[in-house]
């Protein structure tokens, strides 16, 4: 089916100007699909993969019903500070020739600092435990509400303690206000939850997860005490732009990190969830502009990490959850760019594997080891932590 251009969209004025300056020629997949229920306010799940353009599906909803200086009209709800900073980003800039009082609110800022633009905010972007905070204790009324989003759905109602949040704050919400979920992923039991809270939902779903042509995803089978040699090897000779290398566990990042900070010529950052809240952000800020090479990192960067550049992704471990395989993957390859990803593949890591293979069309090519020098790195670790 042929894509329409965006005039055929009934976009709204302003945004049309934003997306003129920006030099969009067309809109993708999932644009053209679900643009249109969204602008006659349906109720929408809307999924498809990482980097296709979802974020202007609701954002164009919010330039079309809310307008400023008549209290908060839009709430958009995310699981992490990183993905709210990046929507916020990105609404300032749609909102050039529209604007708004935007107001982003997360764990960790303060409280006090935000309640004067809260009052004055027509669009809030935050989590739920900042925003069920406020709500519970008055700050704003809902009342007002013509559009609610819940971007990475999965996450948002699959987290028992996310959940509790988000169902104590839709339980304040109009029922006449409009409900937008959208993901990368939304699995059966997430599609369950959502219909539960909310009502007749359109599902659209657009775009393959992965397209072959732009992104190879390479198998490595290779013994556990020969991945850190083999990692090493290919940072040294393959070319490539940025890189993240994921882990499962918190103090294996933190080791690789050590030991690549030894072993090669690249700058290295490491990001986990106990990073301080200050140097995280400087931490984001500096891979965006490529001021070091590597990411070493959990699936803390494994969502709302919008970052140019990325050629490559590393699978250190395969997560266990197949559905962060798909976010992981999503950091490469993004907006039409190619990208890389390696997997390394230990006997722990089989069963993940074939979870992944099972649920997710991907076709991975299995790769035969190199030769590569045997390097033997520190052994010590730092104190075990699971968190993420």
């Amino acid at each position: 089916m042929e894509q329409h251009q965006f005039g055929h969209l009934s976009l709204p004025q302003p945004l049309m100007r934003v997306i003129d300056e920006r030099g969009y020629k067309q809109p993708t997949s999932i644009q053209n699909k679900a643009i249109p229920y969204i602008l006659d306010s349906r109720n929408v799940i809307v999924q498809s993969a990482t980097g296709s353009g979802k974020t202007l599906c609701y954002l164009s909803q919010i330039l079309k019903v809310v307008e400023q200086g008549f209290g908060v009209q839009g709430l958009i709800i995310v699981p992490t500070k990183e993905l709210a900073k990046q929507v916020y980003e990105e609404l300032q800039v749609f909102t050039k020739y529209h604007p708004l009082n935007i107001v982003m609110s997360v764990g960790g800022a303060s409280y006090k600092e935000h309640l004067d633009e809260i009052y004055k905010a027509d669009v809030i972007i935050g989590t739920t435990g900042r925003i069920s905070d406020f709500v519970e204790q008055g700050t704003f009324e809902l009342g007002r509400l013509k559009t609610v989003i819940m971007d990475e759905a999965d996450e948002l109602f699959l987290s028992s303690q996310f959940l509790r949040e988000l169902e104590f704050i839709l339980k304040q919400t109009p029922k006449v206000s409009q409900k937008i979920v959208c993901s990368a992923t939304i699995p059966k039991e997430a599609t369950q939850l959502v219909k539960h809270y909310i009502k007749e939902p359109k599902r659209i779903v657009a775009d393959s997860y992965v397209n072959p042509k732009k992104l190879k995803q390479q198998i490595y089978e290779i013994e556990q005490d020969q991945k850190y040699s083999l990692l090493v090897h290919i940072l040294k000779y393959e070319p490539m732009g940025l890189g993240i290398v994921f882990c499962n566990r918190q103090d294996t990042a933190e080791w690789i990190y050590k030991n690549l900070r030894k072993d090669s010529d690249f700058e290295i950052e490491l990001l986990h969830g106990e990073t301080g809240e200050g140097k995280r952000k400087k931490i984001l800020k500096g891979f965006k502009e490529q001021q070091f090479d590597i990411l070493v990192t959990t699936d803390i960067a494994a969502r709302g990490l919008d970052v140019e550049h990325i050629s490559h992704v590393f699978n250190y471990t395969l997560p266990k959850d197949a559905n962060k395989y798909i976010h992981r993957i999503g950091r490469t390859a993004r907006a039409g760019a190619t990208g890389k990803v390696i997997n390394f593949v230990a006997k722990s890591d089989v069963e993940s594997f074939i979870t992944i293979l099972k649920e997710h069309d991907i076709s991975p090519i299995f790769k035969q080891l190199p030769d590569f020098e045997v390097i033997e790195p520190k052994k010590e670790y730092a104190k075990k932590k699971e968190r993420r």
